[in-house]
């Protein structure tokens, strides 16, 4: 499960797709995009669901 977690004008989409691209390529099976204000209820339903690793990006 791969976490990505966003915010800020600077945040840089060509960034972050390349990531997008990479995890893919790394076969990750699932993937959650999200806000500032929802990353701690969605890692606790991931956490739930998966007893896959998460790995948590930051880009601010």
């Amino acid at each position: 499960i791969i976490v990505f977690f966003f915010g800020g004008d600077s945040f840089k989409v060509a960034h972050l797709r390349e990531y997008l691209v990479q995890c893919n390529r790394e076969g990750a099976s699932r993937m959650i995009i999200a806000y500032r204000s929802s990353i701690t209820s969605l890692v606790r339903k991931a956490v739930k669901e998966s007893e896959s690793t998460i790995k948590v990006e930051l880009f601010h």
